[in-house]
């Protein structure tokens, strides 16, 4: 009798397949490390100053300036409107590297008014 309602219970499982994680190529990957870079480069900037941080500004702009080129041309040229692609995330591209040169700018300036000398 045992063995039957076993059996049963077998009949009246349903085979649900794993779940799995969508599958990427190395792009995300190489977009994650490109993320890791700038913000290695925004932590080192605490500790070399001058120079460093104009580079620093540098590659930010450039990356997020070509990530909004890239944005701009998916819509373009793949008429791509999705939210991701056209939505905050373009502002973002622009925004950001606005505000690194604007306060960039700020703090050179500052330092020039402290190093002018009192008249």
């Amino acid at each position: 009798m045992d063995g039957r309602r076993r059996r049963r219970r077998r009949d009246l499982r349903v085979d649900i397949p794993p779940l799995r994680r969508p599958e990427h190529g190395g792009f995300q990957t190489e977009v994650g490390f490109a993320d890791l870079a700038i913000g290695v480069l925004g932590l080192l900037c605490f500790r070399f100053r001058d120079g460093f941080l104009l580079a620093a500004v540098i590659a930010v702009s450039t990356a997020y300036l070509g990530d909004a080129y890239g944005h701009l041309h998916q819509e373009a040229i793949h008429d791509n409107h999705d939210p991701d692609n056209t939505g905050l995330l373009l502002w973002s591209d622009f925004i950001a590297p606005l505000v690194a040169i604007g306060l960039y700018a700020a703090w050179q300036r500052s330092r020039r008014v402290l190093d002018a000398p009192l008249r």
